[in-house]
């Protein structure tokens, strides 16, 4: 595995990683500040996660299937330590990963949850001090269809899937509603802090909380935790879930879940 580390303005370090868990060979590298490459871009593929939310934007992965069960001795493909400071979640293409991670010398960027849509209605939560979450025509009108104030998210995005909106907020609350007209169909609370947003495959959530518990959960309209899982090692970025492996960055490490072929 090589890691190239390419120091670049806004104090931002992104961070490659080839896919392969045979070797660790760790190579730093420092650019310029010059004109970007005119190199062809990587090539992808629907399996790749090539930008923050994955290929379609909404959080879902068409990858296949993933453990819903993993430890630190469990179905854990590989793992690699972190250079740097950063919360944000890989994007893969191909064989490589691409991390962002902050020069500890910079200023730190902060960012909140983003918008999401399905259907003709985008949905968009957050604001400070008072919290809204909107359901908006996406037609130009501008008109909101529902909006409510209760266990609205701030950093979590909402997720979008078959005419049902799921929000895990901040404070560990998860709420399933009806994106049509803002019905409430469950609320469960999980437990802890999360700022990280669900990624969906198949029929299945995946949620990490600060502390460092991932919860998975069935997507449905029965309210149901399928599994728990703790590394022991908390984070703040979401999932990515992509060619059959799920990628997890916590504080510390980059940790790549798969069935154990073992």
């Amino acid at each position: 595995m090589s890691v190239v580390k390419v120091c670049v303005p806004l104090f931002f370090l992104p961070v490659l990683l080839a896919c392969q868990a045979e070797k660790a060979v760790i190579q730093e590298v420092t650019a310029k500040n010059e004109a970007a490459s005119e190199r062809a871009p990587l090539p992808r593929s629907m399996e790749d996660w090539p930008w923050w939310r994955g290929p379609n934007s909404d959080n879902t992965s068409a990858g296949g299937q993933v453990p819903t069960v993993w430890s630190e001795t469990e179905n854990v493909l590989w793992k690699v330590t972190i250079p740097g400071q950063g919360h944000g979640s890989p994007s893969v293409v191909g064989n490589q990963i691409f991390l962002a991670t902050a020069d500890e010398e910079g200023p730190a960027q902060v960012m909140a949850n983003t918008m999401t849509f399905g259907g003709n209605f985008v949905y968009a939560s957050g604001g400070y001090p008072e919290k809204e979450l909107f359901c908006i025509r996406a037609d130009g009108s501008g008109d909101i269809v529902w909006q409510t104030g209760r266990d609205v998210t701030y950093v979590p995005s909402p997720l979008f899937h078959q005419g049902r909106l799921y929000v895990v907020n901040d404070r560990g609350i998860a709420t399933l509603f009806d994106a049509h007209n803002g019905d409430v169909i469950w609320r469960e609370r999980l437990g802890g802090a999360f700022s990280a947003s669900p990624t969906l495959v198949g029929d299945l959530l995946y949620v990490p909380n600060e502390a460092g518990t991932t919860f998975v959960l069935k997507a449905s309209d029965h309210f149901e935790i399928v599994a728990r899982n703790d590394l022991g090692d908390g984070g703040f970025a979401t999932p990515v879930i992509c060619g059959g492996r799920l990628y997890l960055r916590t504080s510390h490490h980059l940790y790549v879940i798969g069935d154990d072929p073992a």
